[in-house]
């Protein structure tokens, strides 16, 4: 489903969101979040990356335990090329925030319904 009514300026915003992270905190600590669609965006693009830190933890630390018992050093490369994937996917979902589409991503959305953000 798209949105024609939003302006650009805001589609922008929010595909800055997905790509980078640090946007949607500016969309979530301002004005902007009361709007539908930034506020849409901006909140699931949050989450998203909330997501992504901690799995970027989850791997150092089982990469950290696994090497202490034994050096593997294709972990490092399996660990980036999925920090890598997850990061091509944010700029797939900034890019369907930018024209103008209202989406869910697996799982954040789900988070975010169970916490009563943006129902």
């Amino acid at each position: 489903m798209t949105d024609e009514y939003v302006k650009d300026e805001d589609k922008m915003l929010c595909a800055a969101s997905y790509a980078f992270g640090v946007p949607s905190l500016y969309i979530i600590l301002t004005d902007k979040r009361k709007d539908k669609f930034t506020g849409f965006h901006g909140t699931q693009s949050l989450f998203m990356w909330i997501g992504y830190v901690v799995v970027w933890i989850v791997m150092k630390v089982i990469i950290d335990v696994v090497w202490s018992i034994v050096y593997l050093p294709v972990l490092s490369s399996l660990a980036r090329l999925v920090m890598l994937l997850m990061w091509l996917y944010a700029l797939w979902c900034g890019y369907r925030a930018y024209v103008g589409e209202y989406f869910k991503v697996p799982y954040v959305s789900d988070l975010m319904e169970r916490g009563g953000s943006h129902q």
